[in-house]
Formats: structure tokens, sequence, C-alpha cells
């Protein structure tokens, strides 16, 4: 009987062991998938009114999940977007590897 139930334990942890491997090569994919260039795409969108979907939320910009706003410059690492608000306009600077996604608004 108790070889019967060491018998299960050491097949149950083989097939534990095959679960831990196969959800780490499955992180090691998404890790290896090619993010989008957005130094290529971004000149496209300069001086027009554009929404800019963020990664991760910018508490310290003001900026939890999307901004919008007119794209005022750029360079390789940073980009210049001009927001407004009810009574100012907002210039802030982001880092273009924060970008998830870039649209153009059309008026």
């Amino acid at each position: 009987m108790t070889i019967f139930l060491l018998l299960i334990i050491l097949v149950l942890l083989c097939y534990l062991m095959k679960i831990v491997t196969h959800g780490e090569k499955e992180k090691q994919t998404v890790k290896d998938q090619p993010s989008l260039d957005y130094q290529a795409i971004l000149p496209q969108y300069l001086k027009k009114n554009c929404s800019i979907v963020l990664k991760k939320p910018l508490v310290s910009l003001d900026a939890m999940y999307s901004i919008e706003g007119v794209l005022c410059d750029l360079d390789d690492e940073w980009l210049l977007i001009e927001t407004m608000t009810k009574r100012k306009k907002i210039v802030r600077m982001l880092r273009i590897d924060t970008i998830q996604s870039i649209k153009e608004i059309i008026d």
C-alpha cells in the first residue's frame, strides 16, 4: 500500500515539474516577441492631434491610461506632447518606451 502511495506521489511530482517548466517556456516566448518600433511611426504624427495609450500609469504626469494632445517634438528616446486642460496648456515629456499604442484624432 505504501509503495502504491509513493508511486502516486512520484507521478504527481513529475506532472507538477512538467507544468512549471512549460509555464516558464511560455513566459520566455512572450518576452521575446518584438514590440512595435514607435521611433519610426511617430514622425507621421508630428504636429497632429493624437491619443497615446500608455503601457503603465504615470502618476507623476497625471496620466493614468492615455494622453490626448498635439505631438510637438520628438527625438530618439523622448517625445513632447501639448495637452489642453480647462484653463491652460500643459507640455508633457514622455519616454517612447512607455507607449503602447497611438492614433490620430480627427476633428
